[in-house]
């Protein structure tokens, strides 16, 4: 067996009434990169933090192999404080004493072009950079940090396409054992050989990718759905088999003096105890445990024969163009995916479709309005002074009763209906916002990366109701799972304007790659 690099043991941690961490243990060998994954708000960000030693555990123990290890932490949301970027890769490393100014000038510069940023000049204000960036920019400070185990929390948080393609690159190519948290279903397929499920305090392991994890998890579940059941049916075979021993005995007992007949009863007397007994000590199979899902369901037409069209359309901001010349039809019934690079102009182009931006050139055409359901990734129609309630009415068109059904379809239940939108997290609002999707009957679903605040359980329920609906899709998402799913035709912003290419995200891949 590898030898371990870094051993949690019994690790406990409470906030408030909620056990996050509950006696958990686990060990990971040199080299090894492990997925940690479980829903939003279940602590894998505080074990993370915990691992690091930047928080201390209620209980337990984390040991780094050999002492004195170094562990380098990428946080979901990195802070950049220093004014330049040399100043704050300057900081990064190891020790007490910087290596002299010609070694660090070199080192930086390595480090800058490991993680894909060599055309950003050190003299650069952080603030400028873009999410991404700011990303990669984290790394090259973890990497002169010289870390022998690194924990990423969120590392393809602001990447674009081609940022996963690299961060995938980044962690097979270095040799440093791993933790990764990740909602990237893809990535975790790619890059991790074993998954660490973080669930009611509790840490259960799945040798294998996140592919093979969700295969072994449902198969477990299934074997324990079953178990319970066939216990269950045994149990109340049994308790019947006792109830009518003890019924025999006790009408034969107020019937007769009979000692024959009493014998008889005292010894179904008997059975009847040896079988409540046997039930007693029976190893019970608990009812396997499930979390509260949300539950979509999409309805779906598509009777116009063009649903979306565009016609030498060309858009830019400042004199800086982001496309031109782009052309397509997206006829009824149709699922499209748009990708690009962050910033090529993808959400751009969907606001131009519905008409919430203007061309500078060209014309675009989109089915009726009334029939289209726009998910935004910024939210901006929520009026942020609304309660749920009074949203799901006025988007919706239902009444109180209605909206507040679907409401807690998207577990949003009891008084968490009048909360105003202002007070809600960016996962609620998402949340929010597929539930006005949901029942209602819509010709063209346009989706702005739906997925960005969804837990990976979540993001699969979505797909089961995506990939059925009748009507037409048009969604931009970083997801490459949902896009090879779901999309049939892929339109690509490349090179400053918009190509097509019939087939789904791998057959995009193998194309671009070809």
């Amino acid at each position: 067996m590898s030898k371990s690099i870094l051993e949690a043991k019994g690790l406990a941690k409470s906030f408030d009434s909620s056990m996050l961490l509950d006696e958990a243990s686990f060990k990971v060998s040199y080299g090894e990169k492990v997925g940690l994954v479980g829903l939003n708000g279940c602590g894998k960000s505080t074990l993370m933090r915990i691992l690091a030693g930047l928080e201390e555990s209620d209980a337990g123990s984390v040991s780094l192999m050999p002492r004195g290890g170094r562990v380098g932490f990428l946080p979901q949301w990195p802070e950049i404080k220093t004014r330049t970027i040399g100043e704050h890769l300057g900081q990064s490393f190891p020790g007490p004493v910087p290596p002299p100014g010609w070694q660090a000038e070199a080192l930086i510069k390595k480090a800058l072009a490991e993680t894909g940023l060599s055309h950003i000049p050190p003299g650069l204000d952080p603030s400028s950079l873009s999410g991404g960036e700011r990303t990669r920019l984290s790394l090259a400070g973890l990497l002169l940090g010289e870390p022998d185990f690194l924990l990423l929390d969120e590392p393809t948080n602001f990447l674009d396409l081609e940022g996963l393609q690299w961060i995938e690159e980044f962690v097979k190519s270095h040799c440093q054992a791993m933790i990764i948290v990740s909602h990237d279903r893809f990535f975790l397929d790619a890059v991790v050989t074993r998954i660490v499920e973080l669930e009611r305090g509790s840490l259960n392991e799945y040798g294998g990718n996140y592919s093979f994890y969700r295969a072994a998890k449902a198969a477990a579940l299934e074997r324990q759905r079953a178990d319970h059941a066939m216990q269950k049916h045994e149990i109340e075979r049994l308790a019947e088999r006792a109830r009518q021993q003890r019924q025999f005995s006790n009408s034969v007992n107020s019937e007769t003096t009979n000692d024959f007949y009493r014998a008889r009863a005292t010894r179904h007397s008997k059975t009847a105890k040896a079988l409540e007994k046997r039930i007693a000590h029976m190893e019970k199979t608990d009812k396997p445990w499930q979390a509260d899902q949300v539950s979509i369901r999409l309805q779906g037409t598509a009777t116009s024969r063009v649903a979306a069209k565009a016609e030498n359309i060309a858009k830019g901001y400042g004199g800086r163009p982001l496309f031109h010349q782009v052309n397509f039809t997206i006829t009824a019934g149709e699922k499209v995916g748009i990708v690009g690079k962050n910033g090529s102009g993808k959400s751009t182009l969907l606001r131009i479709l519905l008409g919430l931006e203007r061309p500078d050139e060209g014309t675009a055409f989109l089915q009726d309005r009334e029939k289209v359901g726009y998910f935004s990734q910024v939210f901006e129609e929520m009026n942020p002074g609304a309660s749920l309630l009074e949203y799901m009415e006025a988007q919706g068109g239902l009444d109180r009763g209605e909206a507040r059904r679907v409401l807690a379809f998207f577990l949003f239940r009891g008084d968490d209906v009048h909360k105003r939108i202002s007070s809600l997290s960016v996962g609620e609002k998402t949340r929010l916002a597929l539930a006005c999707f949901n029942g209602s009957r819509k010709e063209v679903l346009i989706l702005d990366e739906p997925t960005s605040h969804l837990d990976a359980s979540t993001t699969e329920i979505l797909e089961d109701a995506l990939e059925p609906f009748d009507g037409t899709i048009i969604m931009v998402t970083h997801d490459r799972y949902m896009l090879d799913r779901i999309a049939a035709r892929i339109l690509a912003i490349e090179g400053g304007t918009v190509n097509e290419y019939r087939g789904n995200f791998s057959y995009y891949l193998e194309k671009r790659s070809g």
